[in-house]
């Protein structure tokens, strides 16, 4: 097995704790959902559905009208494997706000240098995301994530982990 085996082995057991969902002994699904999960460039999954329970996105190649067709699919489903080692191409955090926040959350404060005091930052802005959604995804989100993200990966990673 590979360095690069063993770290994936390591981002699911870590970021996906939710081994109970699927009634399931937890190293036969580790043996089961890892060789699903890994793939090659040649190959770059938009989705995929695992049993009737589990869904996996890849954000690095799926478009806003794919991730609206996804998430119809994917809404009743337990557990969603969201895959953030890679740089979104539109999965943003205006999109997790549609599908996965009840209400609106700060999630961010931003500062910026005053001019006036030199060393001194000051608060210039939060963010916020989600709003009134009664129909946003009540299941288990598991977030894939290793040493190599960066940029909108971090961010959504951020949002994400306030569900």
């Amino acid at each position: 097995m590979g360095i690069s085996e063993v770290s994936q082995f390591r981002s699911i057991n870590y970021f996906f704790p939710y081994k109970d969902i699927i009634g399931k002994n937890w190293d036969s699904v580790l043996k089961i959902y890892i060789p699903k999960l890994v793939h090659t460039k040649d190959e770059l999954p938009i989705y995929k559905e695992f049993d009737q329970n589990i869904g996996y996105i890849y954000p690095a190649v799926i478009t806003k009208d794919e991730i609206q067709t996804v998430m119809k699919k994917f809404m009743n489903k337990k557990g969603i494997i969201i895959d953030l080692r890679c740089y979104p191409k539109e999965f943003s955090t205006s999109i997790i706000s549609d599908y996965f926040f009840p209400t609106s959350k700060e999630f961010a404060k931003f500062t910026a240098t005053s001019l006036q005091h030199l060393g001194k930052f000051e608060l210039s802005g939060n963010a916020k995301i989600g709003k009134a959604n009664s129909n946003y995804y009540k299941g288990k989100i598991a977030i894939l994530v290793d040493e190599t993200i960066q940029s909108a990966s971090e961010f959504l990673t951020l949002v994400l982990n306030l569900l």
